[in-house]
């Protein structure tokens, strides 16, 4: 889904998301599956239905290849600034519900009629809301450190934060972005070399770059490029 989401593969069948006002923060999305895919977290909370199970995936799932033939898969996007107290019977039956519906426009109008409903979103503490922010905009580039001075609060406070929202610290979550930003670019640009795209998007050399796609991805740049681009 490029940068909306998560799933990269080397043509799609089907891909429609519903991005409303409605519900902030969230976004609904279907997807039917040609061939094998493969699952980078995003730093968004995404559920996903197929064929009658719920599947959570976020930052700590590891990559994961899907294998599907003509399968139709819902999914709802949640932004980390965001916290779903979802009720997990309730979501099951809401997605369920929405599986049996004929037509894309009918399942995103009884997204947006019901969605808050279900989801029971709310807004995550304004720090962690605030370094969020702060570190998308940056793509990940800037140091806590850096990103602590300018908002007057001390790396330690953000770091303490953010393992208590989210489990894990805001450097993952700029990893994850950047990861994120470089496989978009082999998308977006079939002859950009791998060195180039490494120093583009902020990993120190190639050598960082192959580490994190080894640690997050299981495999290395070349060969994701070469299997899912």
């Amino acid at each position: 889904m490029d940068r909306n989401g998560f799933l990269y593969k080397k043509e799609y069948h089907t891909i429609k998301i519903a991005d409303t006002d409605r519900i902030p923060g969230c976004f609904y999305y279907e997807w039917v599956a040609d061939q094998d895919a493969i699952y980078i977290p995003d730093g968004r909370t995404h559920y996903i239905w197929r064929q009658g199970h719920l599947e959570e995936y976020h930052y700590k799932v590891q990559s994961a290849l899907w294998k599907g033939k003509e399968e139709r898969i819902f999914g709802i996007g949640i932004e980390p600034e965001y916290i779903c107290n979802q009720d997990v019977v309730e979501l099951k039956n809401f997605l369920g519900c929405m599986e049996k519906m004929n037509s894309f426009e009918e399942r995103r109008t009884y997204y947006e009629r019901n969605g808050m409903r279900v989801l029971y979103l709310g807004k995550v503490h304004p720090l962690v809301e605030q370094v969020v922010v702060q570190i998308r905009k940056t793509g990940g580039r800037e140091s806590i450190e850096q990103i602590a001075s300018g908002i007057q609060y001390t790396p330690r406070q953000i770091e303490y934060m953010f393992q208590r929202q989210f489990g894990y610290g805001p450097k993952r979550y700029g990893q994850i972005l950047r990861l994120q930003e470089a496989s978009a670019a082999m998308r977006e640009n079939a002859s950009i070399t791998l060195a180039q795209i490494a120093y583009e998007v902020g990993y120190s050399d190639p050598s960082h770059m192959l580490r994190e796609f080894k640690r997050f991805v299981g495999m290395t740049p070349k060969a994701f490029r070469e299997g899912y681009i």
